[in-house]
């Protein structure tokens, strides 16, 4: 089963003290080098998310991509409007979430391939291609090393084979953004919208 929370990182202006208290050194100096407000608190909500999904903040470390790993756990995070999303899974993860905003041709010319491009519908179907690659990409853990218009989007559900590998592809919409979901194997999952006061 994978497990996917979400939250409305602004909830926690009012609590930013009190969460700031339940970091490790390493996530606390992480948060606070920030110089917008907006990025500390997502980064603050990633944090809390992972000491209560990953039974502490403990063994957290990165890979040369900056990608956060711990051992005998397989989670993704991703941010993108009001929310932080976090993706928690018994195998390899990738995920993304995006907010639909207005046509961008020359951003569709950079991450579309031609055929991809042929194959919109409508004007939010874009995101919903852009969450796919990304959530491959940060399941390889490689970043934007790959070129994004190499990395298929689609299918958007089901199976995928990307360099001879078997993946799974999950995408759906809540409200006005995509979220997609990148596996090696086909599972069903489990999607919450949190509160602040579930990780405090």
């Amino acid at each position: 089963m994978i497990e996917l929370y979400l939250i409305d990182y602004h909830k926690l202006i009012k609590y930013k003290e009190e969460a700031l208290k339940e970091l490790s050194t390493d996530r606390y100096n992480r948060a606070i080098r920030f110089k917008m407000e907006e990025d500390s608190l997502r980064s603050i909500a990633g944090s809390l998310m992972m000491k209560k999904y990953l039974n502490g903040l403990e063994g957290i470390k990165y890979n040369s991509f900056g990608k956060p790993y711990k051992e005998g756990y397989y989670f993704n995070l991703s941010h993108s409007g009001d929310f932080v999303l976090f993706a928690l899974a018994d195998s390899e993860i990738g995920a993304d979430i995006e907010i639909f905003k207005k046509k961008n041709e020359s951003l569709e010319d950079y991450v579309l391939s031609l055929d991809e491009k042929n194959k919109l519908s409508d004007e939010f179907d874009f995101y919903r291609f852009w969450t796919s690659k990304e959530s491959l990409m940060k399941y390889l853990g490689t970043g934007l090393s790959n070129k994004i218009k190499d990395i298929p989007a689609l299918p958007l559900e089901g199976k995928k084979i990307y360099n001879d590998e078997e993946l799974y592809s999950i995408n759906f919409d809540y409200h006005n953004y995509s979220i997609s979901i990148t596996t090696n194997k086909k599972d069903n999952y489990q999607f919450n919208v949190i509160d602040i006061k579930d990780l405090l």
